[in-house]
């Protein structure tokens, strides 16, 4: 794939160019070192040949992915942090986990799922495979692992839900600044249909109300933040459903995100970054009203147990955390959150990549990486470097 390529691929799906000063600058990791290259955003062209920036950068040679960002152009100082580290080759594995610590591979090595979802009868996955701008949405069946696809042309497609039926699916994609939720049969036969769509806006599905009649998602437009909305959909034909008026949950002062019904329809667990770090909260539905935090540091991805007395979530440095709660009324009592298993869940910038409670409620099901957990818990801090466009400049002029 071509330099253009790459380019191309990473607007349509929604990525934003930085510049520094009149250039620009592409960097990119390989085997632990990051490099860069000026880069003539208006030509999509190179200029130059790569030089090396920083060696000793946490990243994984399978993935593709390193640990390190930077400020944006303009920010103070021109920040750049980094998690100091090897390159590994050992790729996540996505396993089964129970309250002991025990792990059971459920893929092998190499083989990775994006935003993966567990199915209602904990029996199939769907995800995406592919690259950025290029993926595709396949449902895995976890018994035979055999994957079906349900998209048969590549796109930016992301944020797979399963319908409580067990028998579809939702997912969304952004393609050329519109943002569109889909919704599809998961035995991938019939073409997917469009549930919304909206310009400069990405839809980030997340849960559907117990009777599969309402679908919660995080959206984000152009001059917004992150809100949680609702779509009401008419399922009297489920091959062709009829979206209602999406409806605002909730639009908070900062981001809000990864919405969850709980089992009885009646509360919704998220997380919201108001306090300037991930914190799961839980509110009443239909109408806000109250609300409680749950984690106790930060948290993400809330999961509610089936039996109604269990929140699951995942702090950012990959802990699995429960919380017992009980509900009187109007009123939700939620308990001090508890370290679930001595397991870790693989962590990717500060953030849990993902995990999913099985329908018994006694595994979940998440990525690992336990050859190599060790290494990945001890590179667990931050390294700072202070003007770092000056010195990129220098390197790069």
């Amino acid at each position: 794939m071509t330099w253009k390529e790459v380019i191309r691929k990473l607007k349509a799906a929604g990525f934003v160019e930085k510049r520094t000063g009149k250039g620009s600058h592409l960097l990119f990791v390989h085997q632990g070192e990051v490099l860069g290259v000026r880069f003539d955003l208006d030509r999509l062209e190179t200029r130059g040949t790569p030089v090396p920036v920083l060696t000793d950068v946490a990243a994984n040679v399978v993935s593709g992915t390193g640990r390190f960002d930077f400020s944006a152009a303009g920010a103070p100082m021109g920040v750049f942090g980094y998690m100091a580290g090897t390159a590994t080759s050992v790729a996540n594995r996505l396993m089964w986990v129970d309250a002991s610590g025990k792990t059971d591979p459920l893929t092998p090595i190499g083989t990775y799922l994006n935003s993966p979802a567990l199915a209602p009868d904990g029996n199939s996955i769907a995800g995406t495979v592919g690259s950025i701008g290029a993926f595709n949405v396949t449902v895995l069946d976890l018994r035979r692992q055999v994957f079906t696809s349900i998209t048969n042309k590549p796109g930016a497609y992301r944020s797979t839900v399963w319908n409580p039926d067990g028998k579809h699916l939702v997912f969304s994609s952004v393609t050329n600044g519109v943002g569109t939720l889909w919704w599809a049969r998961a035995d991938g036969g019939a073409e997917p249909r469009v549930l919304a769509e909206a310009k400069n806006t990405t839809f980030s599905p997340n849960s559907f109300s117990p009777d599969g009649r309402r679908l919660a998602y995080s959206r984000i437009t152009a001059g917004t933040n992150l809100d949680i909305w609702t779509l009401p959909l008419d399922l009297r034909d489920p091959e062709n459903p009829t979206p209602g008026t999406p409806e605002v949950f909730f639009a908070g002062p900062a981001n809000d995100t990864f919405p969850a019904f709980s089992p009885d329809g009646r509360w919704m667990a998220y997380v919201s970054y108001e306090s300037g770090s991930s914190d799961v909260y839980v509110r009443p539905y239909p109408r806000p009203g109250g609300r409680w935090k749950i984690s106790q540091g930060e948290g993400t991805r809330p999961v509610w147990a089936r039996n109604g007395r269990q929140i699951f979530f995942a702090s950012t440095d990959g802990r699995i955390m429960r919380a017992d709660y009980e509900t009187h009324g109007d009123t939700f009592v939620p308990g001090r959150p508890l370290d679930w298993t001595p397991t870790r869940v693989s962590v990717n910038m500060g953030q849990a990549d993902y995990f999913a409670l099985d329908p018994a409620g006694k595994r979940v099901l998440s990525y690992f990486a336990p050859e190599d957990r060790g290494k990945m818990n001890a590179s667990l801090h931050v390294n700072l470097l202070l003007n770092f466009f000056d010195e990129l400049k220098r390197r790069l002029p």
